[in-house]
């Protein structure tokens, strides 16, 4: 698969998990010794590496944009990148949504994305600059 076959299976596989969460954890079937809690991390399992190439697919159509100042283009797939697997290109596509955010003048919708930075890669440059980034926001 390449590019957009890559990001629409990507984006497909996202929404079929999201109707199986819905799905009370602990339904099962006749003939079933499985739960739907239990399918439902095992599909999780199986389709978090297609979430991890679909994310950076959509993270490189995002980057040349931002590159160029469309930010609100760029964010736009920044935004689907991050709903599919938030710590996409070691929590860079967090740090690029709160970017587009701070650059567009939305600095309490950039906030949560620092945060999630901040939280979830302790140790890591990015998130010292995304620490940095907080501190510009007041």
């Amino acid at each position: 698969m390449k590019g957009n076959d890559l990001i629409t299976a990507s984006e497909k596989l996202y929404q079929s998990i999201a109707l199986l969460k819905a799905i009370p954890a602990d339904t099962t079937a006749d003939g079933q010794t499985k739960t739907a809690g239990t399918l439902l991390a095992d599909a999780q399992a199986l389709y978090e590496p297609i979430y991890r190439y679909g994310a950076d697919e959509l993270r490189k159509l995002a980057e040349p944009l931002f590159d160029q100042g469309k930010y609100s283009e760029a964010l736009a797939y920044y935004l689907r990148a991050y709903q599919m697997y938030p710590g996409s290109y070691g929590g860079g596509v967090a740090y690029y949504c709160g970017r587009c955010y701070q650059l567009m003048r939305q600095p309490d919708m950039a906030r949560p994305y620092y945060e999630y930075v901040v939280a979830n890669f302790a140790g890591k440059s990015i998130a010292t600059s995304a620490a940095s980034r907080l501190r510009e926001l007041g």
